[in-house]
Protein backbone atom coordinates (compact mmCIF):
# COMPACT_ATOMS: atom_id res chain seq x y z
CA UNK A 1 0.00 0.00 0.00
CA UNK A 2 3.00 2.56 0.69
CA UNK A 3 3.33 3.07 -3.71
CA UNK A 4 -0.16 4.44 -3.31
CA UNK A 5 -0.73 8.45 -3.18
CA UNK A 6 -3.77 9.21 -1.61
CA UNK A 7 -6.40 6.54 -0.43
CA UNK A 8 -8.33 8.25 -4.20
CA UNK A 9 -5.95 5.98 -5.48
CA UNK A 10 -7.98 2.87 -4.37
CA UNK A 11 -11.05 3.85 -6.04
CA UNK A 12 -9.11 4.81 -9.37
CA UNK A 13 -7.80 1.47 -9.68
CA UNK A 14 -10.36 -0.35 -9.14
CA UNK A 15 -12.69 1.83 -11.69
CA UNK A 16 -12.76 -0.54 -14.72
CA UNK A 17 -13.21 -3.59 -12.87
CA UNK A 18 -16.14 -5.95 -13.69
CA UNK A 19 -19.26 -5.41 -11.28
CA UNK A 20 -17.72 -2.12 -10.21
CA UNK A 21 -21.40 -0.33 -11.70
CA UNK A 22 -22.95 -2.63 -8.77
CA UNK A 23 -20.77 -1.37 -5.89
CA UNK A 24 -21.33 2.56 -7.14
CA UNK A 25 -24.97 2.28 -7.72
CA UNK A 26 -26.91 4.37 -4.85
CA UNK A 27 -28.11 2.64 -1.87
CA UNK A 28 -30.11 3.49 1.23
CA UNK A 29 -28.58 2.36 4.71
CA UNK A 30 -31.02 -0.43 4.99
CA UNK A 31 -29.69 -1.95 2.11
CA UNK A 32 -26.24 -2.16 4.32
CA UNK A 33 -27.87 -3.90 7.14
CA UNK A 34 -29.97 -6.14 4.63
CA UNK A 35 -28.95 -9.71 3.59
CA UNK A 36 -28.17 -8.46 0.22
CA UNK A 37 -25.81 -5.68 1.62
CA UNK A 38 -24.00 -8.55 4.09
CA UNK A 39 -23.77 -10.67 0.87
CA UNK A 40 -22.14 -7.22 -1.01
CA UNK A 41 -19.86 -7.02 2.30
CA UNK A 42 -18.83 -10.92 2.47
CA UNK A 43 -17.77 -10.44 -1.73
CA UNK A 44 -15.55 -7.36 -0.81
CA UNK A 45 -11.94 -8.94 0.28
CA UNK A 46 -9.55 -6.31 -0.76
CA UNK A 47 -8.54 -3.24 0.69
CA UNK A 48 -9.76 -1.13 -2.52
CA UNK A 49 -13.43 -3.23 -3.00
CA UNK A 50 -13.44 -2.55 0.73
CA UNK A 51 -12.82 0.91 0.46
CA UNK A 52 -15.66 1.50 -1.90
CA UNK A 53 -17.80 -0.48 -0.24
CA UNK A 54 -17.41 1.44 2.88
CA UNK A 55 -16.98 4.96 0.93
CA UNK A 56 -20.63 4.28 -0.59
CA UNK A 57 -21.70 3.56 3.24
CA UNK A 58 -20.82 7.39 4.41
CA UNK A 59 -21.81 8.72 1.30
CA UNK A 60 -25.21 7.19 2.05
CA UNK A 61 -25.34 8.47 5.49
CA UNK A 62 -23.95 11.79 5.19
CA UNK A 63 -26.11 14.69 5.40
CA UNK A 64 -24.21 16.30 2.32
CA UNK A 65 -22.26 15.57 -0.42
CA UNK A 66 -19.04 17.95 0.75
CA UNK A 67 -16.07 17.13 1.27
CA UNK A 68 -15.62 13.92 -0.51
CA UNK A 69 -12.06 13.32 -0.11
CA UNK A 70 -12.70 13.29 3.93
CA UNK A 71 -15.35 10.60 3.11
CA UNK A 72 -12.74 8.37 0.92
CA UNK A 73 -9.85 8.63 3.54
CA UNK A 74 -12.29 7.31 6.17
CA UNK A 75 -13.21 4.61 4.38
CA UNK A 76 -9.63 3.83 2.83
CA UNK A 77 -9.16 3.41 6.84
CA UNK A 78 -11.88 1.58 7.76
CA UNK A 79 -10.53 -0.79 4.93
CA UNK A 80 -6.81 -1.04 5.85
CA UNK A 81 -6.82 -1.14 9.49
CA UNK A 82 -10.08 -1.71 11.25
CA UNK A 83 -12.50 -4.03 10.01
CA UNK A 84 -10.18 -6.97 10.48
CA UNK A 85 -8.96 -5.88 14.12
CA UNK A 86 -9.72 -7.12 17.25
CA UNK A 87 -11.76 -4.45 18.61
CA UNK A 88 -15.43 -3.82 19.11
CA UNK A 89 -16.10 -1.44 15.74
CA UNK A 90 -14.55 -4.50 13.62
CA UNK A 91 -16.36 -6.98 10.90
CA UNK A 92 -19.75 -6.66 10.00
CA UNK A 93 -22.38 -5.14 11.31
CA UNK A 94 -20.38 -3.58 13.77
CA UNK A 95 -18.23 -1.53 11.47
CA UNK A 96 -21.11 0.29 10.12
CA UNK A 97 -22.59 0.97 13.50
CA UNK A 98 -22.47 4.37 14.98
CA UNK A 99 -22.96 2.84 18.50
CA UNK A 100 -19.47 1.08 17.87
CA UNK A 101 -17.54 2.72 14.94
CA UNK A 102 -16.78 6.65 16.45
CA UNK A 103 -16.26 7.51 12.55
CA UNK A 104 -20.01 6.80 11.05
CA UNK A 105 -21.13 8.79 14.40
CA UNK A 106 -18.90 11.87 12.70
CA UNK A 107 -19.79 11.37 9.39
CA UNK A 108 -23.74 11.51 10.27
CA UNK A 109 -23.36 14.44 12.13
CA UNK A 110 -22.44 16.30 9.35
CA UNK A 111 -18.43 16.98 10.21
CA UNK A 112 -16.76 19.11 7.25
CA UNK A 113 -13.25 19.96 8.03
CA UNK A 114 -12.18 23.55 7.89
CA UNK A 115 -10.84 24.37 4.54
CA UNK A 116 -9.98 20.69 3.65
CA UNK A 117 -7.32 21.14 6.99
CA UNK A 118 -5.61 17.51 6.69
CA UNK A 119 -3.95 17.99 10.66
CA UNK A 120 -6.93 19.39 11.93
CA UNK A 121 -9.17 16.57 10.11
CA UNK A 122 -6.57 13.99 11.61
CA UNK A 123 -6.96 15.47 15.29
CA UNK A 124 -10.74 14.95 14.61
CA UNK A 125 -9.94 11.42 14.31
CA UNK A 126 -7.67 10.45 16.30
CA UNK A 127 -9.72 12.35 19.09
CA UNK A 128 -13.12 10.67 17.92
CA UNK A 129 -10.93 7.18 18.01
CA UNK A 130 -10.16 7.63 21.86
CA UNK A 131 -13.52 8.99 22.54
CA UNK A 132 -12.17 12.30 23.75
CA UNK A 133 -13.58 15.82 22.65
CA UNK A 134 -10.21 17.72 23.24
CA UNK A 135 -9.37 17.81 19.52
CA UNK A 136 -6.65 20.91 20.11
CA UNK A 137 -4.68 18.25 22.29
CA UNK A 138 -3.94 16.45 19.37
CA UNK A 139 -3.24 19.29 17.10
CA UNK A 140 -1.07 21.67 19.09
CA UNK A 141 3.02 20.87 19.02
CA UNK A 142 2.83 22.58 22.05
CA UNK A 143 0.47 19.70 24.05
CA UNK A 144 2.89 17.01 22.38
CA UNK A 145 0.15 15.37 20.30
CA UNK A 146 2.24 12.25 20.14
CA UNK A 147 1.58 11.53 23.83
CA UNK A 148 -1.51 10.75 23.39
CA UNK A 149 -0.77 7.56 20.53
CA UNK A 150 -0.36 4.25 21.79
CA UNK A 151 2.97 2.65 21.97
CA UNK A 152 3.92 -0.90 22.93
CA UNK A 153 7.25 -2.14 24.92
CA UNK A 154 7.81 -5.11 22.80
CA UNK A 155 8.35 -3.70 19.56
CA UNK A 156 4.65 -4.97 18.08
CA UNK A 157 2.24 -3.05 16.86
CA UNK A 158 -1.22 -3.33 18.47
CA UNK A 159 -4.67 -3.18 16.49
CA UNK A 160 -5.26 0.30 17.93
CA UNK A 161 -1.47 1.53 17.06
CA UNK A 162 -2.35 0.58 13.35
CA UNK A 163 -5.31 2.63 13.24
CA UNK A 164 -4.06 5.52 14.60
CA UNK A 165 -0.45 5.18 12.48
CA UNK A 166 -2.77 4.42 9.30
CA UNK A 167 -4.84 7.92 10.22
CA UNK A 168 -2.11 10.05 10.81
CA UNK A 169 0.12 8.70 7.32
CA UNK A 170 -3.77 8.49 5.39
CA UNK A 171 -3.59 12.55 6.54
CA UNK A 172 -0.04 12.92 4.92
CA UNK A 173 0.59 10.98 1.50
CA UNK A 174 1.22 13.61 -0.63
CA UNK A 175 4.09 14.84 1.31
CA UNK A 176 7.53 13.02 1.41
CA UNK A 177 7.95 12.61 4.75
CA UNK A 178 4.53 11.02 5.77
CA UNK A 179 5.38 10.80 9.40
CA UNK A 180 7.73 13.67 9.81
CA UNK A 181 5.81 16.50 10.06
CA UNK A 182 3.84 18.55 13.69
CA UNK A 183 2.49 17.71 15.91
CA UNK A 184 3.57 13.65 15.72
CA UNK A 185 7.18 14.34 15.35
CA UNK A 186 9.19 14.22 18.22
CA UNK A 187 13.09 14.44 19.12
CA UNK A 188 15.20 16.23 21.71
CA UNK A 189 16.09 19.76 19.53
CA UNK A 190 12.20 19.84 19.07
CA UNK A 191 11.23 19.69 22.82
CA UNK A 192 13.78 22.62 23.45
CA UNK A 193 11.94 24.59 20.47
CA UNK A 194 8.54 23.88 21.93
CA UNK A 195 9.43 24.28 25.84
CA UNK A 196 10.91 28.43 24.66
CA UNK A 197 7.74 28.67 22.79
CA UNK A 198 5.93 27.31 25.80
CA UNK A 199 7.86 30.04 28.29
CA UNK A 200 7.12 32.96 25.53
CA UNK A 201 3.71 32.01 25.66
CA UNK A 202 3.42 32.30 29.79
CA UNK A 203 5.26 35.53 29.72
CA UNK A 204 2.53 37.18 26.89
CA UNK A 205 -0.24 35.72 29.10
CA UNK A 206 1.59 37.74 32.14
Amino acid sequence: MSSLTSPLKLIEIIKDKAGIQDYLIPRTREWFFSETGHQAYNRVHTVPDKTVYFYNYLCCISPHKKNLDFLERIAFIMANSMDQSNLPFAGYPNILDKDKNPFIGLVEDGFVSPENNKNFETAVLLAALDGENDIEGYFSPLQKAYLKLTYSMDGTYSDMQKIERNIIWSGKCDEKDKLQNLPFRYEITHEIILAAMDGEEEVDDE
